[in-house]
């Protein structure tokens, strides 16, 4: 993330990663050029007052808005793929992945938040905790790719995990109900959520092999969901890639998100599911693509 400083009287100079913790933070807006951006203030005791620009102009905040709108419709019908639709469209929109995959999994906590608020009596527990335990395991290793990786290597990753997911998807391909095989999908999934932002693809395949009710599948993801970003978000705020850019994405986030949830709960009672997945699946295929052409 670029941010931008700019003292009393000093110029414009680029600057780097802003600390979150400062108390002395507070919003404001200012015009810069033809574009508008967010600005944050801060003011330490006795010290100079700087301005920091976040990159965030506002055709971008209202494209978030509709991207995490999306992201919330695909999640509440199949039980997963918001992060996976909203990670390459935020790349297309020209984030960068890092801060494309934290905003995602901190909106991604918002929406399995309130689902498994909304339907947890339909919980597989044992299930849960074994791809939850598993999960934690691989996270840490998922969040050193994530530091040490090129961003272009990491785009063009997120577009091959994408494509791999959709084709497993539409294959109906299911693990054992094991211990051993929610083990290993719990690990990778751990590692593919602080890595990538996606770990839907490994525990749809776990937990749709259990034979549970498409009620049941989709209220167990939103239950490993949750724990999962909590332990994610808290990985990247440690990492310092929970950024003020990724903190601006997630408030849009909130914005779209009960939209979207409402919109796409109406479709997963009304329209049969096999009919929405495609659709789904078709455009999960063009947003990997598209992810493939900006990491070009």
């Amino acid at each position: 993330m670029c941010l931008w400083s700019q003292g009393e009287a000093g110029p414009l100079r680029r600057s780097g990663r802003i600390p979150l913790s400062g108390r002395w933070a507070r919003w404001s807006s200012r015009t810069a050029g033809p574009a508008s951006s967010r600005w944050v203030d801060f003011r330490r005791p006795g010290g100079v007052r700087h301005s920091y620009r976040v990159p965030v102009p506002d055709l971008l905040l209202v494209a978030a808005v509709a991207v995490f709108a999306l992201a919330a419709i695909a999640q509440a019908v199949s039980g997963f793929g918001g992060a996976m639709l909203a990670i390459p469209l935020l790349l297309v929109l020209g984030v960068d992945p890092g801060t494309a995959i934290a905003a995602a999994t901190g909106v991604s906590l918002l929406i399995s938040s309130l689902a498994w608020r909304r339907e947890r009596e339909h919980v597989e527990a044992p299930v849960v905790r074994r791809l939850v335990l598993a999960g934690l395991l691989g996270m840490p290793l998922g969040l050193l790719a994530l530091l040490v990786l090129d961003e272009q290597v990491l785009a063009r990753g997120i577009g091959v995990l994408i494509l791999v997911a959709v084709a497993l998807t539409a294959l109906r391909v299911r693990l054992p109900d094991s211990g051993s095989a929610h083990g290993a999908a719990g690990v990778l999934s751990g590692a593919l959520l602080t890595s990538t932002g996606m770990n839907g693809p490994p525990l749809v395949l776990a937990v749709a092999g259990a034979g549970l009710s498409a009620r049941r599948v989709r209220a167990t993801l939103q239950a490993v969901f949750v724990v999962q970003d909590v332990a994610a978000v808290g990985l990247f705020a440690l990492a310092g890639v929970l950024d003020l850019e990724a903190l601006v994405l997630i408030a849009a986030g909130a914005v779209g998100m009960p939209l979207g949830w409402a919109v796409g709960d109406r479709i997963f009672h009304r329209l049969s599911e096999q009919a929405f997945r495609r659709i789904v699946l078709l455009g999960l295929v063009g947003v990997a693509l598209a992810a493939f052409v900006q990491s070009g």
